[in-house]
C-alpha cells in the first residue's frame, strides 16, 4: 500500500517506514552519566512522565533539563522566570550549550475517564463473583462503547443471568446452536470457559473504548492534538510561556496510552508515521512519542519523522 494510501486498505507495516535514527541505548553511552543522576535529582518531585521525558530528550538532544520546580543550576537570565513555582509554568525548560533556552509540555493519550471505567468494571467483574452461584467458569466480553455504561449496577443481573445459563443450560448451546457464548446485554456477551474449581469470572476487552476506525494515523494524530482538550491547554500553555522564557523551540511530549478511547494512537510501527498528513500547530517545532513499545518517535519541522530503538 502507498504511504498515503486508501483508509480503507489494510496497512502492510512492515513496509514504507519512516527513516530510522540511532538506538537511544547508543546515544544515552555518549552522554555524562552524572548528568542523568542530576536529572533524577532535579525532578525527584516531578511527575514521573516529567522525570522520562526529561532523561529522554538529554539522551537524543543533549539538552540540559530543568524542572520549573528546580532552583539549581538555572542561567541568570532565568531567575526571574524560574524563583518560585508559578500556576501555570512550563513543565520542563531545557538549555542548549549556547546558552538557548528551548521548553516542553509532557502530557499522556490516557483517558483518566477511561481508567474510571476500568475500575468500575473491576467493581462489576467483584459483585458478579460475590453473586454467581454456578459450576462453570465465564469470560466476559466487553463491546465498544462499554464504558459508557452504569457497570456496577449490572452485576446482579448478569449474575443472575449466568446463574440460569449454568443451571438450565450446562452443555452451553444457545439457541442458535453456537456453543458456549451467552449475549447478557448489547454490550456484554459471555464465553463458557469450562468447569474449575472453584469458578473464576473474567473480563476481556479492557481497549473497548477505543474508536473502530482504520484511518491513516497521521490523521488520526492531527485530530488528536487539534481536538484533545489537555493537549490544547499544553499548546497553549506553550506559545504563552515561549515569549517569557524567550524560547528558540517548543517541544511537546507524549506518552502514548494503549487503552482507552485513544488507545488506537498507541504506535506500534515505523509504517504508521508514513501513512497520512500530519498537521500541528505552529507553535510546536518537535513532538515525542513514547509508549513503552521498544521506540522513541521524534518529529521535527525541519527533518519530518525519526524513530529510535531503545
Amino acid at each position: 500500500m502507498a504511504p498515503n494510501g486508501d483508509s480503507t486498505e489494510t496497512r502492510n507495516l512492515t513496509q514504507g517506514w519512516c527513516k530510522e535514527g540511532e538506538t537511544v541505548a547508543a546515544m544515552v553511552g555518549r552522554r555524562d552519566k552524572r548528568e542523568f543522576d542530576r536529572i533524577e535529582a532535579r525532578f525527584a518531585k516531578a511527575r514521573p512522565d516529567e522525570h522520562r521525558a526529561a532523561s529522554l530528550i538529554y539522551a537524543v538532544t543533549g539538552l540540559l533539563p530543568h524542572s520549573e520546580d528546580d532552583q539549581s543550576g538555572k542561567r541568570n537570565h532565568q531567575r526571574a522566570v524560574n524563583d518560585s513555582a508559578r500556576p501555570g509554568a512550563v513543565d520542563i525548560r531545557l538549555e542548549n550549550e549556547c546558552d538557548g533556552v528551548e521548553i516542553c509540555e509532557v502530557t499522556s493519550t490516557l483517558d483518566h475517564r477511561f481508567q474510571g471505567s476500568v475500575a468500575a468494571m473491576q467493581k462489576m467483574c467483584e459483585g458478579i463473583i460475590a453473586n454467581y452461584e454456578g459450576a462453570a467458569s465465564w469470560t466476559l466480553e466487553l463491546g465498544r462503547g462499554w464504558d459508557q455504561l452504569r457497570l456496577k449496577s449490572l452485576s446482579a443481573d448478569v449474575a443472575s443471568r449466568l446463574n440460569t445459563e449454568s443451571c438450565h443450560n450446562p452443555d452451553g448451546n444457545d439457541h442458535d446452536g453456537n456453543h458456549n457464548v451467552v449475549s447478557l446485554h448489547e454490550r456484554i456477551s459471555a464465553r463458557r470457559t469450562g468447569r474449575m474449581a472453584p469458578p473464576v469470572i473474567t473480563v476481556h476487552s479492557y481497549n473497548a473504548g477505543q474508536e473502530e476506525k482504520n484511518r491513516p494515523y497521521l490523521d488520526e494524530l492531527t485530530e488528536y492534538v487539534a481536538t484533545d482538550k489537555t493537549v490544547q491547554s499544553k499548546v497553549e500553555k506553550l506559545a504563552r510561556e515561549q515569549t517569557l522564557h524567550i524560547a528558540q523551540r517548543c517541544h511537546l511530549f507524549l506518552g502514548m496510552a494503549s487503552t482507552g478511547p485513544h488507545g488506537s494512537l498507541l504506535p506500534i510501527s515505523p509504517s504508521y508515521f508514513t501513512w497520512g498528513e500530519l498537521k500541528l500547530p505552529d507553535v510546536l517545532d518537535d513532538l515525542w512519542l513514547e509508549g513503552n513499545t521498544g521506540e522513541l518517535y521524534h518529529w521535527t519541522k525541519e527533518r519530518g519523522w525519526l524513530f529510535h530503538r531503545m
